[in-house]
């Protein structure tokens, strides 16, 4: 989610969405994800959490190629913004638990903490490096949606990765 979050405000700028319309569609996203959250929360609880994260990932990752393919305006911008906040805080809702179920329960602390680091260094490094990217493609926002939507799919490959295991060891 993070190359759409870092880069949002200038993309708006970018295919003309004013702020005024910016915060319209953010507030729309947050509208809907507290519509969401708690049938999330319950359809975690029935599926597990890391089949939403799958899921979620997955629609979100088609999502953003479609909306790296398709933004060519204010209000297709605003669209895939919108598309965007509401599949990234359905991620975050649907896999909050996530840890919880698959980190061992001795050792939480330190999973949960070493998971915070590797997040943190890769925003630190991969939020710059992407800035670069920009600038060297002339400042075309689309990427940061084909990035997020490519970052995306190969999550959901890992995540397959640790379902597997997951079934297999319990």
């Amino acid at each position: 989610f993070t190359p759409v979050n870092l880069y949002a405000v200038y993309a708006a700028e970018r295919f003309g969405l004013t702020m005024a319309g910016y915060g319209h569609y953010i507030a729309a996203t947050y509208a809907c994800s507290l519509v969401l959250a708690y049938p999330l929360g319950w359809l975690a609880d029935r599926v597990h959490p890391l089949r939403l994260a799958i899921a979620t990932s997955a629609l979100y990752g088609a999502a953003m190629v479609a909306a790296y393919l398709g933004v060519d305006g204010p209000r297709s911008f605003g669209w895939a913004l919108l598309v965007h906040g509401v599949l990234s805080g359905c991620y975050f809702t649907g896999a909050a638990a996530l840890g919880q179920m698959l980190f061992p329960k001795m050792k939480f602390a330190q999973f949960a903490s070493a998971a915070g680091l590797v997040f943190g260094l890769g925003n630190l490094v991969f939020g710059p490096a992407l800035g670069l990217v920009l600038d060297w493609l002339g400042h075309d926002y689309r990427y940061t949606f084909a990035a997020g939507g490519l970052l995306a799919l190969a999550a959901v490959l890992a995540y397959l990765v640790v379902h597997r295991r997951f079934m297999a060891l319990g």
